[in-house]
């Protein structure tokens, strides 16, 4: 016995050309956000259907929200701030501190400097420059590996990336680092994935 199967029948009917829609869109083009910043609302077809669904009018831009009049009845500073004081330790995200950091040793900054000089304040991989993104001085051969923090920080070892090319690198890095180490314990790894797995299994049961 066949059972006909209607996968994403909803969402094509939510999506279907619909009037009302478009005289939303047509009424918000014309509207002013309501933050005071004199700019036009001029939403998307699928924030005005959002808008809808959610039985919610777009009142301002996406970001605004805090500058609204009311907002001060939701936004709380100073003592009345839940995270006033929670500072170094108190912190919910501490993470220890100066001690897990990389200190990459005496005379780091200037090497910096130096490399970006090299580099032109230009990424070597996309070639995006400093007014275009952000540039990092990165390590070819991991920091760790070196005992000697000068030859760490050696010209030739060092080279200027963007923030998203240097997260690249690092992953490739990290990423071969656990190559390596299931390589070597293969075991070990195993069983951690295992009993993480045994984790996210027992919080999906308990969700249910």
């Amino acid at each position: 016995m066949k059972t006909e199967v209607n996968y994403g029948k909803t969402r094509r009917n939510d999506w279907k050309w619909k009037q009302e829609v478009e005289d939303d869109l047509i009424f918000y083009q014309n509207k002013f956000c309501e933050c005071g910043c004199g700019n036009k609302l001029n939403p998307s077809r699928k924030q005005v259907r959002d808008s809808r669904s959610k039985k919610k009018s777009l009142r301002v831009l996406r970001g605004h929200h805090n500058n609204l009049p009311e907002a001060k009845a939701w936004l709380k500073a100073g003592k009345d701030h839940p995270m006033y004081g929670k500072k170094g330790k108190l912190s919910p995200v501490w993470k220890g501190g100066g001690k897990n950091r990389t200190d990459y040793g005496f005379g780091w900054e200037a090497m910096r400097r130096k490399t970006l000089k090299r580099d032109n304040n230009t990424c070597q991989k996309c070639f995006f420059t400093k007014a275009e993104r952000r540039i990092d001085v990165h390590h070819k051969i991991p920091f760790k590996t070196f005992t000697d923090h000068v030859k760490a920080n050696h010209l030739e070892n060092l080279i200027s990336l963007c923030y998203k090319c240097h997260q690249i690198e690092e992953w490739k890095l990290r990423n071969k680092d656990k190559q390596d180490e299931l390589l070597e314990s293969p075991e070990r790894v195993i069983s951690s994935q295992v009993e993480r797995l045994r984790k996210a299994l027992g919080r999906f049961r308990g969700q249910n």
